[in-house]
C-alpha cells in the first residue's frame, strides 16, 4: 500500500522490492527502547543485490492504494506477523560472560530466567540487533560517524544508533537477516530514509 501520488521506490539499478509493513499503532510502544511512531505504517523496500534500502512512513489518514510489484520484481506470498514483548541482549565480551557464568549458578538467576521469554524470531523491532558484533554494528555506520575525533567520542555518537526493524529473509528462502540501524534522533523526526541496512548470516 503506498499514497496515491507516491512512485514505486527505486535504486540504481531499478525498482526495489516491498519485504514488509508494519502497524505502527499495534506496536507495543513503551515496551520499546526507541521513540517508535504510534500511529500509520511503515514500509520496508530494498534491492537484492545491494543494501539500498528505503523505509517510508505512511501517516494515519493519508489515502493509499494497493500496488502491482513492477515488472520483474516477481511476488511473495505474504506472512501475517503478530507482536510479542520480549528481552535483548547486547553481546558479551569474554570478561562479561565469565561473571554471568559466575551469577548464572546462583538459585536467583535461574528463577529470574524462569520468568523470561526470548525470541528466536527474525523479525524485531528495536532492542540490540541479532547476530551483529556491536549495538548497532559499527562497520555499518562508520560511513555516518566523525571518525577524526577521539575513540570515546567515535564511542559516544555510535550510542545514538539503533536498531530500526530487522527482517529474516531465510522464511521466505536461502538468505541474509536483514537489519536497518538508524539515529534514535531521526526517528523522533520521522526521518526514516536516513535508515542503513546490515546483513548478517547466522552461524
Amino acid at each position: 500500500m503506498l499514497p496515491y501520488s507516491m512512485p514505486w521506490p527505486e535504486g540504481e539499478n531499478g525498482p526495489l522490492h516491498f519485504l514488509m509493513s508494519i502497524n505502527c499503532a499495534a506496536i507495543p510502544t513503551e515496551a520499546l527502547d526507541i521513540p517508535f511512531p504510534r500511529a500509520g505504517r511503515l514500509l520496508f523496500f530494498s534491492s537484492d543485490t545491494s543494501s539500498e534500502n528505503r523505509v517510508i512512513h505512511v501517516p494515519k489518514g493519508v489515502s493509499c492504494v494497493e500496488r502491482q510489484a513492477p515488472g520483474g520484481l516477481g511476488t511473495r506470498t505474504a506472512i501475517p506477523l503478530f507482536a510479542t514483548c520480549v528481552l535483548s541482549a547486547p553481546p558479551l565480551s569474554d570478561r562479561h560472560q565469565q561473571r554471568l557464568a559466575d551469577v548464572a549458578r546462583t538459585d536467583a538467576f535461574e528463577a529470574l530466567v524462569g520468568q523470561l521469554t526470548v525470541s528466536n524470531s527474525g523479525y524485531q523491532i528495536g532492542g540490540y540487533p541479532p547476530m551483529l558484533r556491536n549495538a548497532p554494528d559499527m562497520e555499518v555506520v562508520s560511513g555516518h560517524l566523525c571518525t577524526e575525533e577521539d575513540d570515546a567520542r567515535v564511542a559516544q555518537q555510535l550510542r545514538t544508533w539503533a536498531l530500526l526493524a530487522t527482517y529474516d529473509m531465510a522464511h521466505i528462502r536461502e538468505g541474509p537477516l536483514m537489519s536497518w540501524l538508524i539515529r534514535r534522533s531521526d526517528i523522533a523526526a520521522y526521518r526514516f530514509d536516513r535508515a542503513v541496512l546490515a546483513f548478517a548470516r547466522g552461524s
